[in-house]
């Protein structure tokens, strides 16, 4: 994985969005969430954001995958992810990734592809780490 990573072309940037509320309504019905700030604009609204926000796992989901893209030959044995603040349904994110290597990674080691997805500000809303290893 840590050749693939050193020698490899970068993490295209894409934009992921707006998830809309048919979308969310479907992941909560499959995860069992279905706090009503993800599905229910008034409700949204009293707790101080103008729309439902998005399920975070929803947008990780979403992230893994573009990273599973761009390493297709590994697989994934690994996944952290810190969000920053709440992405709204009809909100679009810009995403990029790059590859962490530890200066003394060696050969066989994980790699690690760090996916950042921003708001039309600039904001940081998700950075996901998906660590890969080389299929056996």
């Amino acid at each position: 994985m840590i050749e693939k990573a050193r020698t490899c072309a970068p993490f295209c940037s894409t934009i992921i969005g707006p998830f809309g509320l048919v979308e969310v309504r479907a992941y909560a019905e499959v995860s069992g969430d279905s706090n009503p700030i993800h599905l229910d604009p008034t409700v949204a609204a009293r707790a101080g954001f103008g729309e439902p926000i998005v399920h975070g796992m929803l947008i990780v989901g979403h992230l893994v995958r573009l990273a599973e893209e761009w390493c297709a030959d590994a697989v994934v044995s690994g996944v952290r992810s810190r969000f920053a603040r709440p992405v709204g349904t009809s909100e679009v994110l810009h995403v990029e990734g790059r590859a962490i290597i530890p200066p003394d990674a060696k050969r066989g080691d994980p790699c690690i592809l760090r996916v950042v997805a921003k708001n039309n500000s600039g904001m940081i809303a998700i950075i996901t780490d998906v660590e890969f290893r080389d299929e056996r």
